[in-house]
């Protein structure tokens, strides 16, 4: 059942990205996390991606996880993390308007209605040195902006980033010229 508010969504990936950092951070887990996410990405954005991938959702979810997983390998085993995401202030309505002329331009179907920027909160204990920590050193973050929004599309909630903005300009263009493998 997708979520019906933007905390539920906030929620989930609070306890998704939790149980990714207990984890080993391998390929596995991040495959799995990726999974969870995946849940609540706007349709139109994972058919995008599932369509670079030849129609083979399982190859798109393959390649967003390997990002991950290429990002957070040098930390696996280094940190201790935990995090809780909330949602803040809304969505500036330029934002919304600029992401709506995105997804147009695409030619997608989706529309932001309303949104909410993702707060977190985290704290990170080093296990070992790692960057500017030392070994058993915590650090607390208290709430910050994520980078990510929760969006309500039709009736449902969906996790967004401005970010994916320019991957609809990519698949408008790569649209417009048919050469959707660059998407």
């Amino acid at each position: 059942m997708h979520p019906a508010s933007a905390q539920e969504v906030a929620n989930v990936l609070t306890a998704a990205v939790n149980r990714y950092y207990a984890s080993d951070m391998d390929n596995d887990a991040a495959e799995k996390y990726t999974r969870t996410v995946w849940k609540y990405l706007p349709e139109d954005i994972a058919n995008a991606a599932i369509k670079e991938c030849h129609g083979d959702k399982d190859e798109a979810i393959e390649k967003m996880s390997s990002v991950l997983s290429d990002f957070t390998d040098s930390m696996s085993g280094k940190i201790k993390v935990r995090a809780v995401f909330s949602v803040g202030d809304k969505v500036d309505s330029d934002d919304i308007k600029d992401s709506n002329n995105a997804f147009h331009d695409a030619k997608f179907n989706s529309r932001l209605k309303r949104g909410y920027e993702l707060e977190v909160a985290a704290v990170v204990t080093a296990k070992e040195d790692v960057g500017t920590l030392k070994a058993g050193e915590t650090k607390k973050q208290d709430s910050m902006s994520s980078g990510m929004q929760v969006v309500q599309i039709g009736g449902r909630w969906y996790m967004w980033s401005s970010s994916f903005n320019s991957l609809l300009e990519e698949a408008s263009s790569s649209s417009s010229d048919d050469s959707s493998d660059d998407w």
